[in-house]
């Protein structure tokens, strides 16, 4: 059986991690120091991604013209672009997610506090949390584990932010004239400009002259699409126009000699031009929007002839951000290192198996005879008790949400309840109608007639540049992260939890060895790669963040509208579109209805009642782990076995109540056989 001696720490292991992978046995004993390994093996995804980053930086650069917050790498077919930017955002999201996982693990291993940080605490009449990160933990660590805990946290926060906003989108899209002609107009047949009506600005009229002019040569010449007035009206209708501009509507005769009859002006393609309350003939009558010039003729369309273009649209790289994003690297890169280092001196009590080796190896001198007490029962402040004072053990069964800090659980609800109305008011609360609304201000569409699109709600960024614009379009996107951060944070108490009362004798489960992160070979103690979330949790929900990240960026994104609205001027306009795909609408809700799963299964499930509820309470697992006590009533130290944290262990009564101790007993970690607490008796 192995000694004291013979227990490994990060201190022990010569050598860089660099070298262990070199080395089958080195590779062995590190990956021992399971948390060790683990934060091992985040510095080096940091540093991949730092070069993956870096690398595409310098390639685009390098190739493409930039500017601080553009660089365009793609122009062309808008399907294309559109994916080259979702595939983009699916990499980024899963490059995100495993950078912020790794970073939150190391958080974590650094917030965790040494025995002699816990001791330090004890002495002052205070305790830490083992096992589970806490604030309160930042006023007893050292120094410079708190200094790179705050960078680490600091330097995830414009990962939440901007990360996804890296690679985005330019719609160039066309401003039109949708012109009614007779037939003779196709035939060269002379023409006028109408009247202007009282409701135009008619901007660009000045220019209508040479448009038409061009239209009339085109389709004498057959350079315009010719299109039945069904597939027009499709063509027409879908909102925004990448490929097509200018159209013809062609009647059969006219009540005048010329052969232009009216002008629809659309820069904003609100459609209202279109007479939809008859559709099968498509006739003109006063309807949803007057022409701009010239009176309609109150005529079925029997045919369309539309001016094509080359689609142009774009998929840039935001330089400023990806330089940012690179810094964050860097620095995660950097403090995951320097935990290493740090922690390699002394290694820190990360799970509740490493306090219990250590107090059952050196019992706590500040937390005699209380056995019992849970951390709901602790104090702010320790205090010793005699050996005369006693709890009474009342068997009560607490649910796994108890482990939850009820303002935490609050925050977390909300957040959740924030993310979920904002899908929810972007789908159900979008105008079901045929037209644009006030461009400058709120944009909205809806294919009504075809149903073949979602509705998409855009806002303005009216004087706000490209960086502002792709800030605020990554709030959902922090909405998200807190989501997976609060989640993980209770799920980590709640199985820790789960996890303490695992060992109680009164469970169901047999003996086991401790989770620590230096287990001794051959004997009973088990490795841990994860702190206090398994992976059968832990990956399910990381899966689900992802795919959130990506739906919300997907739904909530930033693009920029080039609008061609005359031959010689396009305008450039940044929205924040909010634009729920069909999948999304999907997959959303299945996801969410995981995390709150997890949730539901805290209100539901429960502790059982066998043993004091330790929440990740420094001071309570040190009570547990208190040796029987000498019966002379004085404070001297009482020991356990010398190899008994190698063992398989439970926790129970080792001694029962009796006249002989005055109605006292005790309980505490054994690998001998111990019993259950009994109801309404007294332990110290």
């Amino acid at each position: 059986m192995p000694t004291e001696r013979d227990i490994p720490s990060l201190s022990d292991l010569e050598g860089t991690p660099t070298e262990y992978l070199k080395s089958p046995q080195r590779l062995k004993e590190w990956s021992l120091e399971a948390w060790g390994y683990t934060v091992a093996s985040g510095a080096l995804a940091s540093i991949s991604i730092f070069f993956i980053n870096v690398v595409t930086l310098i390639a685009i650069c390098s190739r493409y013209p930039m500017s601080l917050d553009q660089g365009i790498f793609f122009r062309g077919d808008c399907k294309m672009s559109s994916l080259i930017t979702k595939v983009a955002h699916v990499v980024i999201n899963i490059l995100s997610t495993i950078l912020l996982a790794y970073s939150n693990y190391t958080m974590q291993c650094l917030n965790s506090p040494t025995r002699k940080e816990v001791n330090e605490a004890h002495s002052r009449s205070q305790w830490v949390h083992i096992g589970t990160a806490s604030f309160r933990n930042l006023r007893f660590i050292s120094k410079w584990k708190v200094c790179l805990w705050v960078s680490l946290g600091v330097s995830s926060f414009p990962l939440h932010m901007i990360w996804n906003s890296v690679v985005f989108e330019t719609k160039s899209t066309y401003g039109y004239l949708a012109v009614q002609v007779s037939k003779d107009f196709l035939h060269g047949a002379s023409w006028t400009i109408p009247e202007p009506s009282n409701e135009t600005d008619c901007v660009y009229c000045n220019q209508y002259p040479g448009i038409i002019h061009e239209l009339q040569q085109q389709v004498q010449h057959d350079d315009l699409e010719r299109l039945p007035p069904h597939e027009c009206m499709d063509a027409y209708f879908s909102g925004a126009l990448f490929d097509r501009s200018h159209l013809l509507l062609v009647v059969e005769g006219n009540r005048t000699a010329d052969a232009v009859l009216a002008i629809f002006e659309n820069l904003d393609w609100d459609g209202g031009w279109m007479r939809t309350q008859r559709l099968s003939k498509w006739a003109w009558s006063p309807g949803t929007k007057p022409p701009d010039m010239g009176a309609p003729a109150d005529q079925p369309i029997l045919e369309c002839h539309s001016q094509r273009h080359a689609e142009n649209c774009k998929a840039s790289l935001a330089p400023a951000f990806l330089m940012t994003i690179i810094i964050c690297n860097a620095v995660k890169a950097t403090c995951a290192l320097l935990a290493l280092h740090i922690t390699k001196k002394e290694p820190p009590l990360c799970t509740t198996g490493d306090a219990i080796q250590s107090f059952l190896q050196e019992p706590d001198a500040y937390t005699k005879n209380c056995c019992l007490v849970a951390k709901r029962g602790r104090s702010q402040r320790l205090s010793l008790r005699p050996f005369k004072n006693a709890d009474v053990w009342t068997g009560e069964r607490d649910r796994w949400i108890t482990a939850i800090n009820k303002w935490q659980l609050a925050a977390f609800i909300i957040a959740l309840a924030l993310l979920l109305s904002a899908g929810a008011t972007s789908f159900f609360g979008a105008p079901g109608s045929l037209e644009w609304q006030d461009a400058g201000h709120h944009m909205a569409f809806f294919n009504s007639y075809t149903f073949r699109r979602w509705p998409e709600t855009g806002y303005e960024l009216r004087g706000k540049s490209n960086l502002t614009g792709f800030v605020i379009a990554n709030i959902p996107q922090v909405l998200v992260s807190y989501v997976y951060l609060g989640l993980n944070n209770m799920m980590t108490k709640m199985l820790l939890m789960a996890e303490w009362c695992g060992y109680a004798a009164g469970s169901k489960k047999p003996p086991k060895g401790l989770r620590v992160s230096s287990p001794v070979a051959e004997t009973k103690q088990r490795s841990t790669y994860f702190l206090s979330v398994p992976y059968r949790w832990n990956i399910p929900t990381t899966i689900c963040i992802i795919t959130l990240h990506w739906l919300v960026s997907e739904a909530f994104s930033f693009v920029q509208i080039d609008i061609r609205s005359s031959p010689t001027h396009m305008d450039t306009w940044n929205y924040i579109l909010v634009f729920p795909d069909a999948v999304e609408l999907v997959v959303a809700p299945i996801c969410s209805f995981t995390v709150l799963m997890m949730i539901m299964i805290g209100l539901c499930k429960k502790f059982p009642g066998t043993m004091p509820l330790a929440a990740g309470c420094s001071a309570t697992i040190a009570a547990a782990c208190q040796p029987l006590p000498p019966r002379d009533g004085s404070h001297a130290a009482g020991s356990f076995p010398h190899n008994l944290a190698y063992e398989a262990l439970k926790w129970g009564v080792v001694e029962s109540p009796s006249p002989d101790n005055n109605g006292r007993g005790h309980a505490t970690f054994s690998a001998d056989h111990v019993t259950p607490l009994e109801k309404g008796k007294m332990y110290v």
